[in-house]
């Protein structure tokens, strides 16, 4: 019986999602749509004055009785590339919408991620995630860049030529109107070495999820360790 949701933005995070969290029973991954949303996204996922999100559909299970552990993963982002975004931003609109519950933040300062519980219901968790490191601006891809598994010789030789490449173009002045905004960087220069690697038969696409089952990211990197270590006691 799944007791536990985890709330990510979109199918990339999803299925990377399922690979990290395969050791731990009883937790199904929840992008927006697939909590009744017609779309994916941080919008889609926290709502707006006007009009609810998916974390509002899974508060209500938790209500009903369906579910007792919540995690929910977002992007920071930026105060500059979004509305409403940057890592304060991000945090305060959460903890905002989990009071009106009742959920208040118990979380331990040595530790990253954070912890909700409410009063009267102490078999009931709250975790929150703020992509890339609970401090920081970023997004998802900012903590996979991190991560690499750098001992891979011919991934890292590849990883050079490909982010060459991406300085090359972000640098050339008659592209700046054409070329990624600077909030996606991260998430170009990601992608730009994954697409460039050959892709295994087993894995559906090169994808995040894929780099991290063939090893392409070290899992025992101090922030996959991090995260880790959240989920478990998020769902353990």
């Amino acid at each position: 019986m799944t007791r536990g949701v985890l709330m990510v933005e979109g199918p990339t995070d999803e299925r990377f999602f399922e690979v990290l969290t395969a050791p731990i029973t009883g937790i199904e991954i929840f992008p927006p749509k697939k909590s009744g949303e017609t779309a994916n996204g941080i919008d889609a996922l926290l709502g707006s004055p006007q009009k609810n999100g998916a974390i509002h559909r899974q508060l209500e299970r938790i209500k009903l009785g369906s579910i007792d552990r919540l995690g929910i993963i977002i992007d920071a982002d930026s105060e500059s590339s979004t509305f409403a975004g940057g890592f304060n931003n991000r945090y305060r609109t959460v903890a905002d919408i989990l009071s009106t519950e009742g959920f208040t933040d118990i979380s331990d300062s040595n530790e990253k991620g954070f912890i909700f519980k409410r009063d009267d219901a102490n078999d009931i968790f709250i975790g929150l995630w703020i992509m890339p490191d609970c401090q920081n601006p970023g997004i998802f891809e900012d903590l996979l860049l991190e991560c690499i598994n750098h001992k891979k010789t011919e991934h890292h030789e590849i990883f050079g030529v490909s982010q060459n490449s991406v300085n090359s173009i972000k640098n050339s002045p008659h592209l700046s109107v054409v070329r990624f905004r600077d909030a996606h960087e991260s998430k170009v220069r990601f992608s730009t070495w994954l697409q460039w690697l050959r892709q295994p038969n087993h894995c559906y696409s090169l994808s995040p999820a894929c780099a991290l089952k063939e090893g392409w990211l070290n899992p025992e990197h101090d922030n996959i360790k991090a995260l880790t270590y959240w989920l478990t006691r998020v769902f353990q």
